[in-house]
């Protein structure tokens, strides 16, 4: 009797933790995407969906054809977005912007607006989709870039937009 509570006990704990370190695949209006199923959502001012735990997040947002013409752009552009983007962020001349037509991506560093000895590593892609651009972005903190960009790079190549 005790073996069969104890070996109930290892099957219990052997399947939390393969479900903690599995993947869910989300299929929202427009984009669909893979991610840790540790990740819980998020509340995260401005984010039209976001997900993460204690130590990386990943944030999407839209913009709409109407959104990018009432800022200048008249195309789903994304190279002159993500320009866009950097430029106004000061970082158009310090950050290598790689990709094609439909996706580009980059990433950065920066100090927490809060706490200037805190440093964020941002991954960042940009996609477009069929009557949107895409904004992704990936976060953890600097210190552990080198075990999460293999990770952003895993959960970035899962994401497809329509």
């Amino acid at each position: 009797m005790r073996k069969t509570y104890f070996l109930l006990i290892l099957i219990l704990i052997s399947g939390l933790a393969l479900v903690s370190c599995g993947t869910t695949v989300y299929d929202k209006p427009g984009i669909t995407f893979e991610i840790p199923s540790r990740f819980e959502q998020q509340a995260i001012d401005k984010a039209l969906y976001a997900y993460g735990d204690d130590e990386s997040f990943i944030v999407f947002n839209k913009r709409t054809r109407a959104e990018l013409l009432a800022d200048g752009l008249s195309v789903l552009d994304v190279a002159e977005f993500a320009d866009r983007i950097l430029t106004e962020a000061g970082m158009k001349d310090t950050v290598q912007v790689v990709g094609d037509a439909d996706r580009v991506e980059f990433s950065y560093i920066v100090a927490d607006s809060d706490n200037a000895d805190v440093y964020f590593y941002y991954y960042t892609l940009v996609l477009r989709g069929s009557d949107c651009i895409w904004i992704v972005q990936m976060s953890c903190y600097e210190p552990l870039t080198d075990k999460y960009v293999p990770e952003f790079e895993k959960w970035a190549s899962s994401i497809s937009v329509q």
